[in-house]
């Protein structure tokens, strides 16, 4: 069920999944397996760390492991841990393009912003549909303070993704930058049913006319 649990997006349901398998079978390396992608999907990076790194040993093949193992340091502010990590997954596995969107926004956690794109421009190379490449995209751009182009591809990113509220803030954020205020408010009235503390952030931003740094984004 665990597995199962995962592919609707329920985490939280998967780890108690996965945990009464492995009450059954405590080497039940599926089920380990299992747990570490499930606790680093539900936010439980210090759990995640523990259990990932135990996947890791028990299958050194499998990029799975390293890859959450990247995402939970990555809760953890713990970048150059996430960055060895998802290093480790792409060798094992060099074709998946979550992986390589992991590496961008370690690059841009880092402020690497030349590494960001290449990682983030091959992740669109393998999975044209990879929607959080785009947003990494737009957001290193912005960074860059190529506001025209970042806004191009963060307009992408929300036409392709436009549940994702990521994506509607860091549009907004970047029409801030380009004291465009009228698209600003646009995508505020569009975060404002999608996730009340990132709009809140942004009209705040809005009415302030300040440019908020990259460590407001979220990937």
């Amino acid at each position: 069920m665990g597995f199962a649990y995962l592919f609707v997006g329920r985490s939280q349901d998967a780890v108690a999944s996965f945990r009464n398998a492995l009450q059954f079978d405590p080497g039940f390396g599926p089920a380990i397996n299992g747990l570490c992608g499930a606790q680093a999907l539900a936010k439980k990076a210090g759990d995640a760390v523990e259990t990932c790194l135990r996947a890791a040993i028990n299958e050194p093949d499998s990029a799975a492991p390293q890859y959450f193992l990247g995402v939970a340091y990555m809760d953890l502010g713990e970048t150059e841990k996430a960055l060895s990590a998802l290093q480790e997954a792409a060798r094992i596995e060099p074709r998946t393009a979550r992986t390589y969107v992991g590496l961008g926004f370690a690059y841009l956690k880092l402020k690497n912003y030349q590494e960001a794109l290449k990682h983030f421009e091959h992740a669109r190379k393998l999975d044209v549909k990879a929607n959080h490449a785009l947003l990494g995209l737009g957001v290193t751009y912005a960074q860059l303070k190529d506001y025209e182009t970042a806004e191009e591809i963060l307009r992408a990113a929300v036409s392709s993704d436009p549940d994702n509220p990521i994506a509607q803030f860091n549009l907004g954020i970047v029409c801030l930058a380009r004291r465009n205020r009228d698209c600003a408010l646009s995508q505020y009235n569009r975060l404002k049913t999608m996730d009340d503390s990132l709009a809140k952030t942004l009209f705040s931003t809005i009415f302030r006319e300040r440019v908020v740094d990259a460590s407001t984004y979220k990937p």
